[in-house]
């Protein structure tokens, strides 16, 4: 009986000194840690002004049919880029006039957009298809409607331009239904996050 006590103090004692031995181990170095590659990340930011195409043009004192475009209003967004290079999310807010009536304008959407060429000058293309809606401003009463838009454009760099146009579809009463819009505008396009060699401004803190 003394014997088996002894066998199994001993083995208790064993099994304390090899975890106690474990736990002295050194920690593994960090640089054997999985490596968790960086998420590429874009952000676009636009601003300038956009008119649409009248659909019936006013005529001066003389009966002269006038210019075939509304006022100039403006337009400003961003197009966010997440582990994707040539697929965004954009969203922008505008005011300007259809047929000389202001409105604002809400819209979002995927915008897709091809790699910077260079030549002289860098240029990139994209196309979009933009939801959301408009509100009349100064009317009695305003509306509200839903807007629908697909567009395209160019970016030029290094002089951060921007043109665009897009086909734009909504329901306003006395308005018309489908109208052609064009933008002109500046675009910096800033790289957050796994930055490449074709990215045109790296904020980032890593270089490509």
């Amino acid at each position: 009986m003394r014997g088996t006590v002894v066998a199994l103090a001993l083995f208790l004692l064993g099994g304390c000194l090899a975890e106690t031995a474990r736990a002295q181990e050194p920690a593994k170095p960090a640089s054997t840690l999985q490596h968790r590659p960086e998420r590429y990340l874009r952000l676009d930011l636009f601003a300038g002004g956009a008119a649409h195409q009248v659909k019936d043009p006013p005529k001066n004192e003389n009966g002269e049919v006038e210019a075939g475009w509304g006022e100039y209003g403006w337009e400003t967004g961003a197009t966010l880029s997440v582990g994707i290079p040539w697929l965004g999310v954009t969203g922008s807010i505008g005011k300007y006039n259809i047929e000389n009536v202001p409105a604002y304008h809400l819209l979002v959407g995927p915008r897709f957009t091809s790699e910077w060429g260079c030549g002289g000058l860098c240029g990139r293309a994209f196309v979009h298809a933009l939801a959301g809606f408009s509100r009349t401003s100064g009317g009695v009463p305003p509306q509200t409607s839903g807007e629908f838009a697909l567009g395209f454009g160019v970016d030029i760099m290094p002089l951060f331009l921007r043109i665009q146009g897009d086909q734009v579809w909504l329901n306003l009463n006395g308005l018309p239904r489908g109208y052609f819009r064009i933008f002109a505008g500046g675009v910096v396009p800033l790289c957050l996050s796994a930055c490449r060699d074709t990215d045109m401004i790296n904020v980032s803190s890593r270089q490509p």
